[in-house]
């Protein structure tokens, strides 16, 4: 591992004195009275314990001085909306990536960067995988500071399953066309009492995340560098498409699709793309036995649609130089003490820990960085989600046989080229 650059175990009576010196704190109060912080979260299910980890570790690296409360919100997104408009922010809240467009139109958000400089809490981009950080930029301001890459499409493959078909349980596809030898191999296996599929689509949001995967891989983008016209509906689109309908109307998938990881984890299915957060579930079951690796080059490169869990500071009306000045060492505290998160199937964006010998030798993690690399952001655009609702159910038309893939498309693309040109 790295050394650490920044250390998270001050001597307290140290950063008591330095906030009385600057006027952060009164003097009789500094050693009584925590500063506490209000943290917001999206996480459910499986993620929580991991990121409490985090926190409870720095709760007690900064005990007396700063005590960070986790606290899961449901329908995240409605209510962070109301208590920004509100003036009653959280402290500290989790975003995805792909909203940062959104925020960052909105104003809303703190310029971490900004504010690291002048309250004297450096948090060094060099520390992190680089579209990762460039990810929570937003015209120049630094308004988001990531936790992880969320490994949306990684290849999960059944090594007992490839054993059977004669396949090389070690060598899984690298790609398209060892990825199609395999399906074809896997085709002639079938599951005692059970429906097998060699492969499998996603369907919702993930259909969109692959076809995305795709487009980028075949040398197209979602939208053109103007990011006020489409782009997905030109030949790499066309592409992408025809691949999957491929899947679809060869019969190596169903579709639609329905109980893929519990498909997945019952050995119905032979390789799959699914995202790393599943990596903790199917460890459950002995009678798996699985590998996961890079996503197949099935045309250029190994493209894959990214996401990111970052932190954001709202911007509030009690906003003081004492409580952003906490939330900045807690966001920096997180990065390099954020092994306990990995477990949660992400890879984190801190060098320290994506580095390190003790996450790579996670079970099932090895893949993660070296896929670092190829991870493409959907464009920082407010209109995203209304963006990628639309292409969404486009695809969806073309793999159901309710369209063909070039008029669809184009449709498509008019829609939101409409739609991009009225904001």
């Amino acid at each position: 591992m790295r050394p650490q650059r920044f250390s998270s175990r001050r001597p307290r009576l140290f950063v008591i004195s330095c906030l009385v010196v600057f006027g952060l704190v009164p003097a009789a109060a500094a050693a009584d009275q925590p500063v506490k912080l209000t943290f917001w979260h999206l996480w459910g299910g499986g993620d929580a314990p991991y990121a409490q980890q985090v926190v409870d570790a720095f709760n007690e690296a900064y005990r007396g001085r700063i005590e960070v409360e986790m606290a899961e919100i449901p329908a995240f997104y409605e209510r962070f909306d109301v208590a920004v408009a509100g003036g009653t922010p959280p402290d500290i809240a989790v975003i995805h990536a792909r909203y940062i467009g959104k925020y960052g139109s909105m104003g809303v958000l703190h310029d971490i960067a900004q504010l690291a400089a002048e309250l004297g809490v450096p948090i060094d981009p060099a520390d992190y995988i680089p579209p990762a950080w460039a990810a929570g930029t937003y015209e120049g301001a630094q308004i988001a500071v990531p936790i992880d890459i969320i490994m949306s499409l990684l290849l999960f493959y059944n090594k007992d399953l490839f054993e059977q078909a004669g396949l090389d349980a070690h060598r899984p596809p690298e790609d398209a066309d060892s990825f199609m030898e395999a399906v074809y191999a896997l085709r002639g296996l079938t599951a005692e009492g059970k429906e097998f599929w060699p492969t499998w689509i996603e369907g919702g949001y993930g259909t969109y995340r692959t076809f995305f995967s795709l487009l980028h891989q075949a040398g197209g983008t979602l939208l053109k560098d103007s990011r006020d016209e489409a782009a997905f509906h030109e030949r790499a689109g066309i592409e992408a498409i025809q691949f999957l309908r491929g899947l679809v109307e060869n019969e190596f998938v169903l579709w639609p699709p329905n109980n893929m990881v519990s498909r997945f984890a019952s050995n119905q299915i032979g390789l799959v793309h699914l995202g790393g957060w599943n990596i903790a579930y199917l460890d459950q079951f002995a009678d798996l036995d699985y590998g996961v690796a890079m996503i197949p080059r099935f045309f250029n490169d190994r493209s894959f649609f990214a996401n990111s869990h970052m932190f954001a500071l709202p911007k509030a009306p009690g906003d003081t130089p004492e409580k952003l000045k906490a939330a900045l060492e807690f966001i920096r505290f997180w990065g390099p003490h954020s092994l306990s998160w990995a477990q949660a199937g992400h890879l984190p964006v801190h060098l320290d820990v994506a580095q390190s010998r003790e996450f790579h030798d996670l079970p099932h993690h090895g893949a993660h960085l070296a896929q670092a690399p190829f991870a493409v952001y959907p464009p920082a655009i407010p209109e995203i989600a209304r963006v990628e609702s639309l292409v969404e159910q486009t695809i969806h038309r073309m793999l159901n046989g309710e369209a063909a893939p070039e008029p669809a498309l184009a449709e498509a693309a008019r829609q939101i080229d409409a739609l991009l040109q009225e904001q």
